[in-house]
């Protein structure tokens, strides 16, 4: 039960950073600032926990590296999700983010040879089916294309930031234990930011900026953390398919109740399909 609730508290921080970003977003403030703040503020709180930085200084250089390239894909993922949540709404957004769960699901149990039960293989199937019944109708409108190109590249890109931290519980995890290796990707994610800013020369912050930026690092820091921990309990594809149901389904409750998104007919039989797929997960 404690890999479970490991996933429940992932959930709720990923929740908490979507609110947040839409939030920012409606607020008409910049978002790079904020999601560069949020990583230093994410990188400061893991930096404290190292026991001993012995053991970064110690890494090898593949380690070292796949930290680095794992932090630069982390914040141009959140920098296309905050774009996604502003134009395409909070269910629809998580929902297609969340369909990305088909490939660590894939490495976990095709590549780790991961053993799961019947049941969770009916629920990892309806899994998709409920994820894809929640997608917005697309339409004609260069508009429209423009918003379903960014649902796609959230798709791949959140999909191989799972694949990548499934890989690091295999492969690395040994020799860089969590906070270090949550530390560097962290760092790697503000330092691509502060000089995504500098070559735009765009460094403006203000108090909202650095507000909104400290709330989302601290959520996106437990987030990730929390789903490390619990990717040590449960078997992978077991916790990215329920990790993402579980925020499809908030997430959509959350556009629903507080940002007044409208549902099609499908995202509704899609709401009630993930249920059933979460009942079977658990077992």
């Amino acid at each position: 039960m404690i890999g479970f609730s490991y996933i429940l508290a992932s959930v709720g921080c990923s929740i908490a950073i979507a609110h947040l970003l839409k939030l920012a977003r409606n607020k008409e403030l910049s978002i790079i600032p904020i999601l560069t703040v949020n990583y230093f503020t994410a990188a400061l709180i893991s930096g404290a926990q190292i026991e001993d930085f012995e053991v970064i200084y110690s890494a090898e250089p593949t380690t070292l590296l796949f930290a680095l390239v794992t932090g630069a894909l982390f914040i141009i993922n959140f920098f296309l999700y905050s774009f996604s949540l502003h134009n395409n709404g909070v269910g629809v957004s998580v929902a297609a983010m969340r369909l990305s769960l088909v490939l660590p699901v894939i490495v976990s149990l095709f590549w780790y040879k991961e053993f799961v039960s019947t049941f969770n293989y009916v629920g990892i199937i309806i899994v998709f089916i409920a994820l894809i019944l929640l997608l917005p109708k697309m339409k004609g409108a260069a508009i429209q294309k423009r918003f379903s190109y960014s649902l796609i590249l959230l798709f791949v890109l959140n999909g191989l930031v799972d694949v990548l931290l499934k890989v690091y519980e295999q492969e690395y995890n040994a020799n860089l234990p969590k906070e270090a290796f949550l530390a560097l990707i962290f760092l790697s994610a503000f330092i691509l930011g502060t000089g995504y800013m500098v070559i735009k020369d765009s460094i403006s912050f203000n108090k909202k900026h650095v507000l909104y930026g400290v709330l989302v690092g601290i959520v996106n820091l437990y987030s990730s953390y929390f789903i490390l921990l619990a990717l040590e309990m449960l078997e992978g594809a077991l916790v990215f398919s329920l990790t993402n149901i579980l925020n499809v389904l908030l997430g959509t409750l959350l556009g629903i109740f507080y940002w007044k998104d409208v549902l099609s007919r499908n995202q509704i039989i899609g709401l009630i399909t993930a249920v059933i797929a979460i009942v079977l997960l658990i077992f």
